[in-house]
Parts: structure tokens; C-alpha cells; sequence
């Protein structure tokens, strides 16, 4: 039994290394941001999106009032993400 966890565990490790490596040369996927460059000033650790629909990576959705006010509380509701 511990030889099939153990080889089970080894196999497993042995794809998500190969899968990590393998998505290393891809370019990174921001859901939230309109283009991948939209990330605030060069010299902010992580990016940050504007509230609004102008930066919407999909503007063409509607946009409503509460979508804006949702949008422009969500960073400041979530103090601990340390940007």
C-alpha cells in the first residue's frame, strides 16, 4: 500500500513539474484587466485595476450603476490582499 502512495505521490508530483514548466513561456492570463500592459504605474509591486467600465477587458457587457459602486468598494473591502 505505501508503495502505490508513494508511487501515486511521485507521479503526481512529477506532472504538476511538468506542467508548471511547460506554462512558464506563456504569457499571463489577468482576467480583470483589458490588456495585458493595464496594470498601473511600472513601479507598483502587483496590479492594481481601475474601477470602471473603461477598463473592462469585455466593455460591450452592461454596465450598471451597482456594478460601478461594487467596483470601486471592492479594493478597499479587501485591506489584507496587500498590493
Amino acid at each position: 500500500m505505501r508503495g502505490l502512495l508513494a508511487s501515486a505521490a511521485a507521479f503526481l508530483g512529477i506532472g504538476y513539474v511538468l506542467g508548471r514548466k511547460a506554462r512558464r513561456g506563456e504569457p499571463s492570463r489577468r482576467v480583470a484587466f483589458r490588456r495585458f500592459e493595464d496594470g498601473g504605474p511600472p513601479e507598483q509591486a502587483h496590479a492594481v485595476r481601475d474601477a470602471g467600465p473603461s477598463t473592462m477587458r469585455e466593455p460591450h457587457n452592461p454596465w450598471s450603476r451597482r456594478d460601478d459602486d461594487l467596483d470601486q468598494t471592492f479594493p478597499a473591502s479587501d485591506a489584507t490582499a496587500k498590493y
